[in-house]
Order: C-alpha cells, then structure tokens, then sequence
C-alpha cells in the first residue's frame, strides 16, 4: 500500500489535499501536476523500528519502479550502516541516498567513511549555534574535501518552523544558508569543491535512474 502512494505521488502527483490521499492531484500554476522528486524516510536515534523498517522498504520499492533519488532522515548521523545495508537488501545502491542531518554529529572520520560507502552527506544544520558552531560544520566539510569525498557533499538548510522563518518575523531565515554561511564555506574549501557541493552533487543525486 504504502509503496503504491509513493509511487503515485512521483509518476502523478501529489494530493490536493492531505485529508483525502488518494483523491484529485494538486495541479500547479501551469496546469501539470504537483510531483514528489524525492522519496524521503527516517529513523530513530540508533534503532529502526518495525514501523520504520516498513517504511524503507516501503520506500525501496518505490525507488525500485522510479529510480527516484532517497533521503534519510537520521537523528545525529547514527545508525547509518545499518540503514544503507538495510536499503542495499531491498535494491537500493547507497550512490542513491542522501543522509539527512549527517553534521548534526561533525565527526570527519564518520562523515567521510559514509561517503566512501557512495553515500551523500547532507550538511544542513548552518545556524544552530545553541549545538556547536558553524566553524565545526565547515570544518567537517573541508576534511571530507580533502579525504577525496567533496562529490559527496550536500547543503541544504534544515528550517523547520515560522520563528525561524524571515516571512513570518523570525531570524535567521533561508537566506542565512547562501549569504552567510556559503562565503565562509567558499573560504575554506575553494571555489571548484564549492561548485560541487551547490551544483554538481544536487545535480546527480537529485536525477532519476
């Protein structure tokens, strides 16, 4: 069931209305459908649990008949072995995923062994001061550079709620990501692994094989 909603939301479109998932496509501003680009899962701090594991195979599936690129939700970059050999059971090559949050624990060695295994690293935690530093982040991103693995890099801004919203009255707001962060990155890591990192990697991982 589950694999077969995924797979609709990709090749048809996503609901129009979260209250009625197997009702009518949203439809955009030009008249086509609203689809899913990416199918997206997650787990639990060091454990994946029965629900969980539907989910990814769930997602497996789905992957299998689209070749839609895969996102994994991690709470602090744990348990990610277990998942890609979960994910590579069920047919689903670690080149393929993306974790999420992998700089929610700025550990170079483990970043750059995950990357070696052909997964992508999603960096998307610039801003969270009350954790640890934006130097931290960019200091595991310039070791994984220098490991070799910058075509593994992802960046993206994890920005969950309207307080942090500039729309909505918050700070530090989307912006922060590109004309803050990015220059200190472009610093450190230079302008060629700084092309990959914003162009070169989303490109490849976010195509459909």
């Amino acid at each position: 069931m589950w694999a077969e909603r995924f797979t609709r939301e990709l090749r048809e479109g996503m609901p129009a209305d979260d209250r009625d998932v197997d009702g009518p496509r949203a439809i955009g501003p030009d008249g086509a459908p609203v689809r899913a680009g990416v199918l997206k899962a997650g787990i639990d701090y060091w454990r994946i649990t029965p629900a969980e594991r539907t989910t990814l195979e769930a997602v497996a599936e789905a992957h299998r008949a689209t070749g839609a690129p895969v996102m994994v939700h991690t709470e602090r970059c744990s348990a990610v072995d277990e998942v890609l050999d979960l994910l590579d059971a069920e047919g689903v090559a670690a080149q393929r995923v993306a974790i999420a949050h992998a700089d929610r624990t700025p550990d170079p060695g483990l970043h750059a062994a995950i990357a070696e295994r052909g997964a992508y690293l999603g960096y998307d935690g610039a801003g969270r001061f009350k954790d640890w530093p934006d130097s931290a982040l960019i200091d595991s991103c310039a070791a994984v550079v220098a490991a070799g693995r910058g075509d593994r890099i992802l960046l993206g801004a994890d920005v969950a709620r309207a307080s942090r919203y500039a729309a909505y009255g918050g700070i530090p707001g989307l912006a922060y990501l590109g004309e803050r962060f990015v220059p200190r990155m472009a610093e450190r890591i230079g302008a060629d692994a700084l092309n990959a990192v914003l162009v070169d990697n989303p490109a490849a991982w976010l195509s459909w094989r």
